[in-house]
């Protein structure tokens, strides 16, 4: 999943555990449409399709995306149903 090359059997497990619990930290909102655009993107690093994903990611919002919005003068919690 990483991508990284020369490490030895032990390093390699670890870093996938590392990028692994990184993973587990992506809210469930997200989790699905983040997965979909990995499998679209012809990357082979998590570093390149995180960079080329980041940018589409963040000028859309996604169905059940949970978002923080300022309305009026209060902050409040939103939950975003887009269908």
């Amino acid at each position: 999943m990483t991508g990284h090359s020369g490490l030895t059997y032990k390093e390699a497990v670890d870093s996938e555990l590392r990028a692994r619990n990184r993973l587990d930290g992506i809210p469930d909102a997200l989790r699905k449409p983040l997965l979909l655009l990995m499998q679209l993107t012809r990357r082979t690093s998590i570093t390149a399709a995180r960079d080329d994903i980041f940018p589409f990611v963040k000028q859309h919002f996604f169905v059940e995306e949970e978002v923080m919005a300022a309305v009026g003068s209060d902050d409040r919690y939103v939950r975003v149903n887009a269908y």
